[in-house]
């Protein structure tokens, strides 16, 4: 027997099993169509009722505190919360103001040393100490120029991540190529990878 789904409108042949056809063709257009008939539930004054009583049912806060432990219900409330950040800039200092009353709690202290030093082990983290670093020197030096960790990263990469005198890959530093003291600027263009060893051997001269 022929019938017309009422989600799709597609024609499809229904099961002679059935005695009474569905009129969906498939689990996905059932689906819609619970969804749709919840939704319209919803929005009546009983509807409404049964979703405020179940709200205040402690078995559903239950299901909401387990359901927002997982990475993908974290990773979803993040990008509501930046984007209500961005669309709202009043709340930015507001929220500046909770993240700082938070970060002198002593559980604020230690969440913010766990979230420190996991970012430092990224590549990014690593590469913006590195550019602090050099940013603190040429303020000491009074030298031009600036770079961020996404120019050292690239700088690096373009050499291999490898130190440019021996080829090594482990304790790869940034190092000035014409030092500061030596009347070196801070722009990328001066920037190679040296190991540990080797630019503490190079120190504050020229190698050219």
């Amino acid at each position: 027997m022929s019938c017309i789904c009422k989600i799709c409108g597609i024609t499809f042949e229904a099961n002679p099993l059935w005695h009474h056809p569905t009129g969906f063709c498939g689990d996905e257009c059932r689906g819609q169509a619970r969804r749709i008939a919840k939704e319209k539930y919803k929005k009546t004054d009983k509807g409404h009722a049964t979703y405020i009583r179940w709200c205040a049912n402690p078995i559903k806060k239950e299901i909401d505190k387990r359901g927002m432990q997982k990475p993908t219900a974290k990773a979803k409330a993040v990008i509501r919360a930046t984007r209500t950040l961005a669309n709202n800039p009043h709340l930015q200092e507001r929220k500046r103001e909770r993240d700082k009353a938070f970060g002198k709690t002593e559980y604020g202290r230690e969440i913010n040393k766990r979230a420190s030093a996991k970012y430092g082990a990224t590549p990014k983290g690593v590469a913006s100490r590195k550019v602090g670093k050099a940013r603190r020197r040429s303020l000491e030096q009074n030298a031009d120029g600036s770079f961020t960790a996404a120019d050292l990263i690239a700088r690096f990469e373009s050499f291999g991540n490898r130190c440019v005198h021996c080829g090594s890959l482990d304790h790869i530093t940034a190092d000035h190529i014409i030092p500061l003291k030596l009347g070196g600027n801070n722009f990328i263009c001066n920037i190679q990878p040296l190991c540990g060893s080797c630019n503490s051997r190079k120190g504050a001269r020229y190698v050219g």
